[in-house]
C-alpha cells in the first residue's frame, strides 16, 4: 500500500494527515499505519508516534489499539537503545540492541516483555547476515532452541537470557525456519 522510498517524511506526514482526516474509518486507518510500520522499521520516532496515534483514536473495545501501544513501547527501547549508543559506542556491548531497558520498565508486564522480546527477535533473524547463517545451517531440532538462542546472544546477551527462560517467545521464527528447510527439501 505504502511505497518505502527514499522520502520517508514526506510519506509519513501525509499518512499521518490522512489518519487524522479519516480517524472514524477504523479499517482504514490500521490498515494505513500498520502498512507505514511494517515498511518503515527503522523509523522508530515516527513509528512510535504513530502508534501513539493510533492508540489515543482508536476506542477502547478495537482489538488493534493494545497493539499499537505494544508497537509504541516496542520503538521507544530500541530508540533509547539507539540514543545511549550514539552518545557511548563503548557501551554497545553491554546493551545489544536495548532489552535492557524492556526488563528495567515493563518487567512487571508479561505480556509487554513478550512482545518487545517477540520484535526484538523477529528484528535479528530479518536481518541479511542472520538469513544467510540461518540458510547454511544443519540444524537439529532437538537442539534448535539453543542454537537460536546462541545467535540472540550474539545481538543481545539480556535478551538470550530472558528467551532462554521464556522459550516460547522463538515458536515464529522456529515454525519460518522448518517451513524454509521443508521448501528445500522439497526441492
Amino acid at each position: 500500500m505504502i511505497n518505502n522510498n527514499s522520502n520517508s517524511n514526506n510519506n509519513f506526514n501525509y499518512i499521518k494527515n490522512m489518519i487524522l482526516k479519516n480517524e472514524n474509518n477504523y479499517n482504514y486507518i490500521i490498515d494505513l499505519a500498520s502498512s507505514y510500520i511494517k515498511n518503515n522499521p527503522k523509523n522508530r520516532t515516527e513509528n512510535m508516534e504513530l502508534s501513539s496515534l493510533m492508540y489515543e483514536i482508536l476506542p477502547e473495545d478495537e482489538p488493534y489499539k493494545y497493539q499499537f501501544y505494544l508497537n509504541a513501547i516496542t520503538n521507544l527501547v530500541r530508540f533509547k537503545a539507539e540514543t545511549e549508543i550514539k552518545r557511548d559506542i563503548s557501551i554497545k556491548e553491554k546493551i545489544g540492541l536495548g532489552f535492557i531497558y524492556a526488563e528495567m520498565n515493563y518487567k512487571e508486564s508479561p505480556k509487554k516483555m513478550e512482545y518487545i522480546a517477540k520484535a526484538f527477535i523477529d528484528e535479528i533473524f530479518n536481518d541479511k547476515n542472520t538469513k544467510d547463517l540461518i540458510n547454511n545451517a544443519n540444524f537439529d531440532q532437538s537442539e534448535i532452541n539453543t542454537s537460536l538462542i546462541n545467535i540472540i546472544y550474539l545481538y543481545d546477551k539480556i535478551l538470550a537470557d530472558y528467551t532462554a527462560m521464556n522459550i516460547n517467545v522463538l515458536d515464529n521464527i522456529k515454525g519460518k525456519i522448518f517451513e524454509n528447510l521443508d521448501k528445500t527439501i522439497k526441492q
